[in-house]
Protein backbone atom coordinates (compact mmCIF):
# COMPACT_ATOMS: atom_id res chain seq x y z
CA UNK A 1 0.00 0.00 0.00
CA UNK A 2 1.36 3.56 -0.71
CA UNK A 3 3.77 2.94 -3.57
CA UNK A 4 3.18 4.76 -7.04
CA UNK A 5 1.97 2.32 -9.21
CA UNK A 6 0.46 2.37 -12.94
CA UNK A 7 -3.08 0.87 -13.48
CA UNK A 8 -3.70 0.13 -16.86
CA UNK A 9 -7.68 0.02 -17.38
CA UNK A 10 -9.44 -2.07 -20.39
CA UNK A 11 -11.74 -0.11 -22.69
CA UNK A 12 -13.53 -3.28 -24.81
CA UNK A 13 -13.92 -1.73 -28.35
CA UNK A 14 -15.73 -3.81 -31.46
CA UNK A 15 -12.43 -6.38 -32.07
CA UNK A 16 -11.36 -5.98 -28.54
CA UNK A 17 -12.21 -9.72 -27.11
CA UNK A 18 -9.23 -11.96 -27.33
CA UNK A 19 -7.51 -9.99 -29.90
CA UNK A 20 -7.42 -6.40 -29.03
CA UNK A 21 -7.86 -3.91 -26.49
CA UNK A 22 -7.81 -0.39 -25.91
CA UNK A 23 -5.56 0.61 -23.22
CA UNK A 24 -5.66 3.64 -21.33
CA UNK A 25 -3.17 4.27 -18.51
CA UNK A 26 -3.51 6.24 -15.51
CA UNK A 27 -1.22 6.45 -12.88
CA UNK A 28 -2.39 7.11 -9.04
CA UNK A 29 -1.21 6.21 -5.66
CA UNK A 30 -3.21 2.96 -4.20
CA UNK A 31 -4.33 4.40 -1.47
CA UNK A 32 -6.31 6.98 -3.90
CA UNK A 33 -10.30 7.22 -4.01
CA UNK A 34 -9.93 6.72 -7.71
CA UNK A 35 -13.89 4.89 -8.52
CA UNK A 36 -14.61 3.96 -11.66
CA UNK A 37 -18.08 3.41 -13.55
CA UNK A 38 -18.37 0.87 -16.32
CA UNK A 39 -21.73 1.55 -18.07
CA UNK A 40 -23.09 -1.01 -19.98
CA UNK A 41 -25.79 -3.14 -21.45
CA UNK A 42 -24.80 -6.62 -20.73
CA UNK A 43 -27.68 -7.35 -18.17
CA UNK A 44 -30.63 -5.81 -20.08
CA UNK A 45 -32.20 -8.55 -21.62
CA UNK A 46 -35.47 -9.48 -19.36
CA UNK A 47 -35.16 -12.48 -17.07
CA UNK A 48 -31.16 -13.53 -16.91
CA UNK A 49 -29.61 -12.83 -14.01
CA UNK A 50 -25.85 -11.94 -13.23
CA UNK A 51 -23.03 -14.63 -13.53
CA UNK A 52 -19.04 -13.80 -12.61
CA UNK A 53 -18.24 -16.22 -15.73
CA UNK A 54 -20.08 -13.81 -17.86
CA UNK A 55 -17.10 -12.36 -20.54
CA UNK A 56 -17.95 -8.95 -19.82
CA UNK A 57 -16.97 -9.51 -16.19
CA UNK A 58 -13.99 -11.31 -16.99
CA UNK A 59 -12.55 -8.50 -18.99
CA UNK A 60 -13.82 -5.69 -15.38
CA UNK A 61 -11.11 -8.52 -13.61
CA UNK A 62 -8.76 -7.33 -16.13
CA UNK A 63 -8.72 -4.48 -14.88
CA UNK A 64 -7.68 -5.31 -11.40
CA UNK A 65 -5.36 -8.07 -12.98
CA UNK A 66 -3.41 -6.52 -15.44
CA UNK A 67 0.20 -7.59 -15.18
CA UNK A 68 1.44 -4.06 -13.43
CA UNK A 69 -2.14 -3.48 -12.00
CA UNK A 70 -1.86 -2.75 -7.73
CA UNK A 71 -4.19 -5.29 -7.10
CA UNK A 72 -3.10 -7.95 -8.79
CA UNK A 73 -3.58 -11.77 -7.12
CA UNK A 74 -5.72 -9.73 -4.73
CA UNK A 75 -9.25 -10.56 -3.77
CA UNK A 76 -12.23 -9.48 -6.34
CA UNK A 77 -15.50 -9.41 -4.72
CA UNK A 78 -18.56 -9.38 -6.97
CA UNK A 79 -21.70 -8.05 -5.30
CA UNK A 80 -25.11 -7.90 -7.21
CA UNK A 81 -27.19 -5.61 -5.97
CA UNK A 82 -30.48 -6.19 -7.79
CA UNK A 83 -30.39 -9.55 -6.22
CA UNK A 84 -30.27 -8.85 -2.23
CA UNK A 85 -33.32 -8.11 -0.21
CA UNK A 86 -33.10 -4.21 1.03
CA UNK A 87 -33.18 -5.71 4.25
CA UNK A 88 -29.64 -7.22 4.09
CA UNK A 89 -27.48 -5.37 1.41
CA UNK A 90 -25.73 -3.25 4.43
CA UNK A 91 -25.14 -6.49 6.18
CA UNK A 92 -23.74 -7.93 2.92
CA UNK A 93 -21.76 -5.01 2.18
CA UNK A 94 -20.27 -4.11 5.69
CA UNK A 95 -21.02 -7.41 7.51
CA UNK A 96 -22.37 -7.58 10.83
CA UNK A 97 -21.66 -8.72 14.74
CA UNK A 98 -23.76 -11.36 16.23
CA UNK A 99 -27.19 -10.44 17.84
CA UNK A 100 -27.40 -7.28 15.73
CA UNK A 101 -30.68 -8.09 14.11
CA UNK A 102 -32.98 -11.21 14.36
CA UNK A 103 -31.18 -14.43 12.86
CA UNK A 104 -27.80 -12.52 13.65
CA UNK A 105 -26.44 -15.60 15.31
CA UNK A 106 -22.72 -15.19 14.29
CA UNK A 107 -20.39 -12.28 13.54
CA UNK A 108 -20.39 -12.37 9.44
CA UNK A 109 -17.75 -10.18 7.44
CA UNK A 110 -18.91 -8.05 4.79
CA UNK A 111 -17.88 -7.74 0.97
CA UNK A 112 -15.69 -4.91 1.82
CA UNK A 113 -13.55 -6.74 4.45
CA UNK A 114 -13.51 -9.38 2.51
CA UNK A 115 -11.98 -7.85 0.12
CA UNK A 116 -9.48 -6.19 1.78
CA UNK A 117 -6.57 -4.57 -0.55
CA UNK A 118 -8.34 -6.19 -3.81
CA UNK A 119 -11.69 -4.88 -5.29
CA UNK A 120 -14.95 -4.66 -4.72
CA UNK A 121 -17.21 -4.83 -8.06
CA UNK A 122 -20.44 -3.75 -7.18
CA UNK A 123 -22.71 -4.57 -9.99
CA UNK A 124 -26.35 -3.09 -10.64
CA UNK A 125 -25.70 -0.13 -8.41
CA UNK A 126 -28.63 1.56 -9.31
CA UNK A 127 -30.68 -0.82 -7.36
CA UNK A 128 -28.93 0.27 -3.83
CA UNK A 129 -31.54 1.63 -1.83
CA UNK A 130 -31.83 5.38 -1.74
CA UNK A 131 -31.46 5.22 1.99
CA UNK A 132 -28.28 3.18 1.89
CA UNK A 133 -26.88 5.32 -0.72
CA UNK A 134 -25.99 8.19 2.33
CA UNK A 135 -24.13 5.58 4.03
CA UNK A 136 -22.13 4.25 0.92
CA UNK A 137 -21.39 8.07 0.03
CA UNK A 138 -20.17 8.38 3.37
CA UNK A 139 -18.03 4.96 3.34
CA UNK A 140 -16.58 6.27 0.11
CA UNK A 141 -15.51 9.27 1.06
CA UNK A 142 -14.20 8.22 4.52
CA UNK A 143 -12.78 5.15 3.50
CA UNK A 144 -13.61 3.45 6.76
CA UNK A 145 -17.21 1.61 7.94
CA UNK A 146 -18.53 -0.18 10.54
CA UNK A 147 -20.63 -3.50 10.81
CA UNK A 148 -24.13 -3.09 11.46
CA UNK A 149 -24.44 -3.41 14.96
CA UNK A 150 -21.08 -2.59 16.01
CA UNK A 151 -19.29 0.44 16.73
CA UNK A 152 -15.33 -0.40 15.78
CA UNK A 153 -14.36 1.21 12.53
CA UNK A 154 -12.60 -0.83 9.93
CA UNK A 155 -10.51 0.84 7.16
CA UNK A 156 -11.64 0.39 3.75
CA UNK A 157 -8.87 -1.02 1.34
CA UNK A 158 -10.33 -2.34 -1.32
CA UNK A 159 -10.91 -0.04 -4.54
CA UNK A 160 -14.55 0.05 -5.88
CA UNK A 161 -15.85 -0.39 -9.57
CA UNK A 162 -19.17 0.01 -10.54
CA UNK A 163 -21.52 -1.09 -13.14
CA UNK A 164 -25.07 -0.48 -14.22
CA UNK A 165 -27.01 -1.05 -17.58
CA UNK A 166 -29.69 1.84 -16.52
CA UNK A 167 -28.96 5.52 -16.83
CA UNK A 168 -27.62 6.86 -14.24
CA UNK A 169 -27.75 10.96 -14.85
CA UNK A 170 -31.90 10.16 -15.40
CA UNK A 171 -31.92 8.46 -12.23
CA UNK A 172 -30.44 11.34 -10.61
CA UNK A 173 -32.88 13.77 -12.24
CA UNK A 174 -35.90 12.05 -10.94
CA UNK A 175 -34.62 11.47 -7.47
CA UNK A 176 -34.03 7.93 -7.52
CA UNK A 177 -30.15 7.96 -7.35
CA UNK A 178 -27.82 10.42 -5.50
CA UNK A 179 -26.20 13.57 -7.42
CA UNK A 180 -23.29 13.56 -4.77
CA UNK A 181 -22.79 8.86 -5.02
CA UNK A 182 -22.85 9.74 -8.59
CA UNK A 183 -20.23 11.88 -8.78
CA UNK A 184 -18.42 9.84 -6.10
CA UNK A 185 -18.21 6.56 -7.85
CA UNK A 186 -17.67 7.87 -11.63
CA UNK A 187 -14.29 9.18 -11.21
CA UNK A 188 -13.30 7.49 -14.14
CA UNK A 189 -15.94 5.89 -16.62
CA UNK A 190 -15.79 3.17 -19.26
CA UNK A 191 -18.98 2.35 -21.68
CA UNK A 192 -18.90 -0.98 -22.49
CA UNK A 193 -19.83 -1.48 -26.40
CA UNK A 194 -22.72 -3.53 -26.37
CA UNK A 195 -22.51 -7.32 -28.15
CA UNK A 196 -24.48 -5.94 -31.60
CA UNK A 197 -21.45 -3.34 -31.95
CA UNK A 198 -18.91 -6.06 -31.70
CA UNK A 199 -19.98 -8.93 -33.64
CA UNK A 200 -16.23 -9.75 -34.55
CA UNK A 201 -15.58 -11.42 -31.08
CA UNK A 202 -18.63 -13.97 -31.57
CA UNK A 203 -16.56 -16.82 -32.42
CA UNK A 204 -14.22 -16.07 -29.46
CA UNK A 205 -17.68 -15.58 -27.22
CA UNK A 206 -19.01 -18.43 -28.19
CA UNK A 207 -16.47 -20.70 -27.49
CA UNK A 208 -16.09 -19.27 -23.95
CA UNK A 209 -19.53 -19.66 -23.19
CA UNK A 210 -19.90 -23.34 -25.12
CA UNK A 211 -16.81 -24.59 -23.00
CA UNK A 212 -18.61 -23.23 -19.42
CA UNK A 213 -21.69 -24.72 -20.41
CA UNK A 214 -20.31 -27.94 -20.96
CA UNK A 215 -18.82 -27.87 -17.53
CA UNK A 216 -22.35 -27.25 -15.92
CA UNK A 217 -24.12 -29.55 -17.81
CA UNK A 218 -21.76 -32.33 -17.90
CA UNK A 219 -22.10 -31.92 -21.61
CA UNK A 220 -19.63 -32.05 -24.58
CA UNK A 221 -20.85 -30.16 -27.31
CA UNK A 222 -18.14 -28.74 -29.20
CA UNK A 223 -18.73 -28.53 -32.74
CA UNK A 224 -19.45 -25.81 -34.38
CA UNK A 225 -20.70 -25.62 -38.37
CA UNK A 226 -19.87 -22.70 -40.47
CA UNK A 227 -23.92 -22.06 -40.88
CA UNK A 228 -24.29 -21.62 -37.35
CA UNK A 229 -21.61 -19.62 -36.92
CA UNK A 230 -22.82 -17.35 -39.81
CA UNK A 231 -26.51 -17.32 -38.44
CA UNK A 232 -25.09 -15.82 -34.59
CA UNK A 233 -23.02 -13.45 -36.04
CA UNK A 234 -25.85 -12.52 -38.85
CA UNK A 235 -28.36 -11.96 -35.12
CA UNK A 236 -28.86 -8.68 -33.50
CA UNK A 237 -28.15 -9.62 -30.37
CA UNK A 238 -30.83 -6.90 -28.35
CA UNK A 239 -30.05 -9.04 -25.53
CA UNK A 240 -26.30 -8.97 -25.76
CA UNK A 241 -24.27 -11.50 -24.30
CA UNK A 242 -27.17 -12.37 -21.62
CA UNK A 243 -29.32 -13.23 -25.08
CA UNK A 244 -26.22 -14.99 -26.26
CA UNK A 245 -26.03 -17.16 -22.97
CA UNK A 246 -29.52 -18.19 -23.30
CA UNK A 247 -29.54 -18.94 -26.71
CA UNK A 248 -26.80 -21.19 -26.23
CA UNK A 249 -27.58 -23.18 -23.19
CA UNK A 250 -31.09 -23.74 -24.87
CA UNK A 251 -28.70 -25.46 -27.53
CA UNK A 252 -26.84 -27.49 -25.97
CA UNK A 253 -29.75 -28.48 -23.58
CA UNK A 254 -31.54 -29.80 -27.30
CA UNK A 255 -28.20 -31.33 -28.33
CA UNK A 256 -28.08 -35.03 -28.99
CA UNK A 257 -24.63 -35.13 -29.80
CA UNK A 258 -21.22 -33.10 -29.79
CA UNK A 259 -22.53 -30.77 -32.65
CA UNK A 260 -24.42 -27.20 -32.57
CA UNK A 261 -27.24 -28.25 -34.78
CA UNK A 262 -29.21 -25.33 -36.60
CA UNK A 263 -32.52 -26.33 -36.07
CA UNK A 264 -31.40 -25.79 -32.18
CA UNK A 265 -30.76 -22.63 -32.54
CA UNK A 266 -34.10 -20.45 -31.60
CA UNK A 267 -34.31 -16.32 -31.50
CA UNK A 268 -37.44 -15.61 -29.40
CA UNK A 269 -37.17 -12.31 -30.98
CA UNK A 270 -38.87 -13.53 -34.41
CA UNK A 271 -42.26 -13.95 -32.85
CA UNK A 272 -41.24 -10.41 -30.93
CA UNK A 273 -40.38 -8.43 -33.82
CA UNK A 274 -43.82 -8.59 -35.06
CA UNK A 275 -45.01 -7.02 -31.91
CA UNK A 276 -42.05 -4.28 -31.01
CA UNK A 277 -44.60 -1.56 -31.22
CA UNK A 278 -46.68 -2.76 -28.79
CA UNK A 279 -44.52 -4.03 -27.09
CA UNK A 280 -42.77 -0.87 -26.30
CA UNK A 281 -45.37 0.54 -23.41
CA UNK A 282 -44.87 -2.77 -22.14
CA UNK A 283 -43.53 -2.75 -17.83
CA UNK A 284 -40.29 -4.60 -17.56
CA UNK A 285 -42.09 -7.23 -15.06
CA UNK A 286 -44.55 -7.75 -17.63
CA UNK A 287 -41.74 -8.51 -20.57
CA UNK A 288 -40.12 -10.60 -17.82
CA UNK A 289 -43.20 -12.69 -17.01
CA UNK A 290 -43.73 -13.39 -20.29
CA UNK A 291 -40.27 -14.44 -21.22
CA UNK A 292 -40.26 -16.98 -17.93
CA UNK A 293 -43.45 -18.68 -19.75
CA UNK A 294 -41.67 -19.12 -22.88
CA UNK A 295 -39.22 -21.02 -21.49
CA UNK A 296 -41.38 -22.49 -18.97
CA UNK A 297 -43.03 -23.57 -22.39
CA UNK A 298 -39.94 -24.87 -24.21
CA UNK A 299 -38.98 -26.78 -21.51
CA UNK A 300 -42.35 -28.64 -20.91
CA UNK A 301 -42.05 -27.40 -17.67
CA UNK A 302 -39.21 -29.00 -16.21
CA UNK A 303 -38.18 -26.23 -13.60
CA UNK A 304 -34.83 -27.28 -13.40
CA UNK A 305 -34.04 -26.57 -16.95
CA UNK A 306 -36.01 -23.49 -17.02
CA UNK A 307 -33.53 -22.34 -14.79
CA UNK A 308 -30.94 -23.36 -16.19
CA UNK A 309 -32.04 -21.46 -19.23
CA UNK A 310 -32.78 -18.20 -17.37
CA UNK A 311 -29.49 -18.82 -15.38
CA UNK A 312 -31.16 -17.95 -12.13
CA UNK A 313 -31.54 -20.54 -9.48
CA UNK A 314 -34.91 -23.05 -8.65
CA UNK A 315 -35.92 -21.40 -5.62
CA UNK A 316 -35.65 -17.98 -7.84
CA UNK A 317 -38.05 -19.53 -10.45
CA UNK A 318 -40.39 -20.64 -8.29
CA UNK A 319 -40.32 -17.39 -6.51
CA UNK A 320 -41.25 -15.33 -9.97
CA UNK A 321 -43.77 -18.18 -11.12
CA UNK A 322 -45.84 -17.47 -7.65
CA UNK A 323 -44.93 -13.70 -8.12
CA UNK A 324 -46.40 -13.53 -11.60
CA UNK A 325 -49.09 -15.90 -10.88
CA UNK A 326 -47.59 -17.95 -13.86
CA UNK A 327 -49.81 -21.56 -14.41
CA UNK A 328 -48.88 -24.35 -16.72
CA UNK A 329 -51.32 -24.54 -19.69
Amino acid sequence: MGTFSSLQLLVLEPTSWGRKTVRLPCRFNSTDDVYVLVNDERTSYPGCGYSSECPDIRCIKDVCYCSSGITKGLPFVAVDLSTLPETLVESELFGHVKGAFTGAVKDRKGRFEIASDGTVFLDEISEIPLNLQVKLLRILQEREFEPVGDGVTIPMKARIISATNRNLEELVRQGKFREDLFYRISVFRIDLPPLRERKEDLPALVAHILQKINRDLHKNVTMIPHEVLQILQNHPWVGNIRELENVLMQAVVLAKGDTLDRENIIFRDKVDHDRMDERKNLSLDLVEKEHIEYVLSKTNWDKTEAAKLLNISRHTLYNKIKAYGIVQR
